[in-house]
């Protein structure tokens, strides 16, 4: 019995290496690049997202910019028009609730409504109504948590308009809130 076990032994090694070998086959993994000439707004990218849709949404210093897998669709500050973003250049994205955006520009909060697709310029209170927003994570709460640049963290709640500010005043090492 002993002298059989030994024996079978390299055909049971050989064996795994084999099952091992077809099972952790890589998947091929594609990657297509974009560029300016692809219809990309702009070639420095700060903060990338999928939406719920599958459409890829790309933050540039000139644009937010939505790539759906053949076309890259544009969206700039318009002047005169209360509907476009608040500021073309875009640091940050992050999902919201009902599937919204949550975006955040070196003039402002923005969320983008995508039943009407629609971008909605969040209003807050004095300076930081025109905030350099450098970081957004929206969390389960229905809350949106702000990091600025010059004036801290921000929490914002969207379910009825409120903020609350954290700084160096109320115990924040510093006031900017960034990657």
């Amino acid at each position: 019995m002993k002298n059989r076990i030994i024996h079978n032994f390299p055909f049971l090694i050989v064996f795994q290496l084999l099952i091992f070998s077809v099972f952790s086959q890589q998947v091929e993994i594609r990657f297509n690049h974009l560029s300016i000439n692809d219809g990309l707004s702009q070639s420095t990218v700060y903060s990338v997202i999928q939406d719920d849709d599958g459409f890829m949404w790309i933050c540039t210093q000139d644009g937010l910019n939505k790539y759906d897998g053949y076309n890259v669709y544009q969206y700039k500050k318009q002047i005169n028009n209360t509907n476009t973003i608040s500021d073309s250049y875009v640091n940050t994205i992050c999902k919201g609730h009902q599937g919204g955006l949550w975006i955040g520009t070196q003039r402002g909060l923005n969320y983008y409504d995508r039943k009407t697709q629609e971008f909605h310029h969040i209003k807050l209170s004095g300076q930081l109504d025109k905030i350099n927003v450098g970081k957004i994570v929206a969390d389960k709460k229905g809350r949106v948590w702000i990091g600025t640049v010059k004036y801290g963290l921000i929490c914002y709640n969207y379910r009825d308009s409120t903020h609350q500010v954290f700084n160096i005043n109320n115990g924040l090492p510093s006031n900017k809130i960034a990657d």
